[in-house]
């Protein structure tokens, strides 16, 4: 059994051998106490295999000026091994943060801050890498923002881009965001309706 302290977000990316990997973030801290967090890594498991056998990856932050903080935070992605994890702020700018692929200890990771994302009156609740990745999807507690992801472009330089902007679904609590492969468009999903069956928004 894992440990679910707070699990926020998830993310799917090819392994170094091209199998798919399916990262799990427990990374939430509203109170801002943790010490560390986890990721849980592990290739993606055929539908009726019912088991997983996990590296878990445990991480701290990093401020810009090399402080260690305990940031809240409920966005993931992984783009080419490399990590990305966006806190989520009530007030002021959020935090980008990165974290490389550890050659020396794979258990052990420092997510450093990169860069930091404005969003006046809004915390970042979720984020996606379409399967391309050409897209990324940033969800906020107001709007899902899309950013064009350029060839070669990492996850930083794509948050400097201007997004094309959609008001977020009337969720009551609304954390996720998924974009589907192709042209199928989104697909989002409440934490909680309040007690009501939640339902998804495509």
């Amino acid at each position: 059994p894992l440990a679910n302290l707070d699990w926020e977000d998830l993310a799917i990316t090819d392994g170094p051998d091209g199998v798919p990997q399916v990262y799990v973030a427990d990374i939430g801290d509203n109170l801002s106490v943790r010490p560390s967090v986890q990721l849980y890594v592990f290739d993606e498991p055929s539908p009726d295999d019912d088991s997983a056998d996990p590296r878990v990856i445990q991480a701290t932050y990093e401020d810009l000026t090399g402080r260690t903080v305990r940031p809240n935070a409920e966005a993931l992605v992984v783009q080419d091994g490399v990590v990305w994890i966006i806190d989520k702020q009530p007030a002021g700018p959020a935090t980008l943060y990165r974290m490389e692929p550890t050659a020396g200890d794979a258990d052990r990771g420092i997510l450093t801050a990169e860069s930091t994302l404005d969003l006046p009156g809004e915390q970042v609740t979720g984020a996606d890498l379409s399967p391309d990745g050409s897209v990324l999807a940033v969800r906020t507690t107001a709007a899902i923002r899309l950013y064009p992801v350029p060839e070669g472009a990492d996850i930083a330089t794509a948050l400097t881009g201007e997004p094309c902007v959609a008001p977020a679904p009337q969720e009551v609590q609304g954390e996720s965001v998924a974009i589907l492969p192709g042209t199928q468009g989104l697909l989002t999903v409440s934490e909680s309706e309040a007690g009501d069956p939640v339902q998804l928004h495509l």
